[in-house]
């Protein structure tokens, strides 16, 4: 069970690799339009260097949606990246299928995202997508049963024994982290405050608060 760093903010995914709490960054467009503006590429490749200290994962979304200009895209950031842990994340639609499979057959890992229902999981596994991204979340508000999702594609996956692992994506609270593991995902991406608040709890800071009281009052007696 793996947890990458969902952002596309450098000084949050040097913190959260330091701290050796991830082991990957997911970006897409929406993360890179929160950040100051500058070269797409050149913002990429400054990612990429603090993923290489580790060799982590890192995942980089096209922006075209035409099939072909997509998948120029999609060799250009491979090119100018060279990262051999570099995946480029695809949407789901059935216009997109063949250039997961174009790219995958030339080598490049595909990780296919905006996914809400097993079909789409599956069929982008079929297509030889290396991860396939369920939006959790978001899925949960359109109504979706992302426990039967997660667990029939885990299920698929599993019994073809593919190269392929799931990501449950679109995650705001720690539980949706555990549950995601728990319903069959191998990796969770959330953004950092959301990893952060797994780390927090009232009672933590009550306990840690008494011990040191309790033991300040102790010392200064002896």
């Amino acid at each position: 069970m793996k947890i990458f760093a969902d952002t596309a903010n450098k000084e949050q995914i040097a913190r959260l690799i330091n701290l050796g709490v991830v082991d990957g960054v997911t970006t897409n467009p929406s993360l890179f339009a929160k950040e100051p503006k500058g070269d797409f590429i050149a913002m990429c490749k400054e990612i990429k260097t603090l993923c290489e200290t580790k060799k982590l994962p890192l995942s980089v979304e096209v922006f075209s949606l035409d099939p072909e200009k997509m998948y120029s895209e999609a060799r250009e950031i491979y090119s100018a990246l060279e990262y051999q842990s570099l995946s480029i994340k695809i949407p789901i639609k059935l216009e997109y299928l063949p250039v997961v499979s174009k790219l995958a057959n030339e080598g490049i890992n595909v990780n296919v995202t905006c996914c809400y229902t097993s079909s789409q999981l599956v069929l982008a596994a079929k297509s030889q997508a290396r991860y396939v991204s369920l939006f959790y979340r978001r899925a949960i508000d359109s109504g979706e049963d992302v426990k039967s999702h997660l667990t029939s594609t885990r299920n698929y996956i599993d019994q073809l024994g593919l190269n392929c692992e799931i990501i449950a994506g679109s995650i705001r609270q720690p539980i949706d982290i555990i549950e995601s593991w728990n319903y069959g995902a191998h990796i969770v991406t959330a953004g950092p405050h959301v990893i952060d608040a797994c780390l927090s709890h009232p009672g933590t800071d009550s306990s840690i608060e008494g011990f040191t009281r309790d033991f300040s009052s102790w010392i200064s007696k002896t």
